[in-house]
């Protein structure tokens, strides 16, 4: 469903985000750190998805920056990364709205695999080598967590996805 964010929309955009940033950041306990999916990339997904018209590619573009700048990486690692996930996402956005959460999840995967896979390669530049399945642990759990974590941020927002 799309229509124009109201401003408790854009509030709530901004709070999302900003949160989403702190976890990113957050230090976890060394069993948990693994697992700790990409917050940022599922609230840019979240947000995609109902205002489309709004949140795009330049937004998950200048976020990505954000991202770069407050995790000391590659300026323009993760806007890239964000940018082509977010680009993906708009192209799928009519058909993903109408898929059951599970069938979701496994597009959320793929979006989230496709954007880890742009960050490890313009961190490393040597694939085969870096392919640790450690790695995608936070793929993984970003796409199992998706259908909570739209249920929880639908709540807390008002912001209307299909359930």
């Amino acid at each position: 469903m799309t229509h124009e964010p109201s401003a408790s929309h854009r509030i709530a955009l901004a709070l999302t985000l900003g949160l989403a940033m702190i976890l990113r950041i957050l230090p976890l306990q060394e069993g948990w750190a693994p697992f700790n999916p990409d917050w940022v990339a599922l609230v840019l997904l979240f947000w995609i998805f109902p205002v489309p018209e709004r949140i795009g590619i330049l937004w998950a573009w200048g976020v990505g920056l954000i991202v770069d700048a407050l995790t000391g990486r590659l300026l323009g690692q993760h806007a890239l990364a964000y940018g082509v996930m977010a680009y993906l996402a708009l192209l799928m956005r009519a058909r993903f709205t109408l898929l059951p959460l599970p069938i979701q999840s496994l597009w959320v995967l793929g979006l989230l695999s496709a954007e880890s896979l742009l960050v490890l390669w313009t961190q490393r530049q040597e694939l085969p080598a870096a392919m640790q399945f450690q790695y995608w642990y936070p793929v993984l759990t970003g796409a199992l967590i998706w259908p909570f974590f739209l249920f929880i941020l639908s709540g807390l927002t008002g912001v209307r996805h299909r359930l």
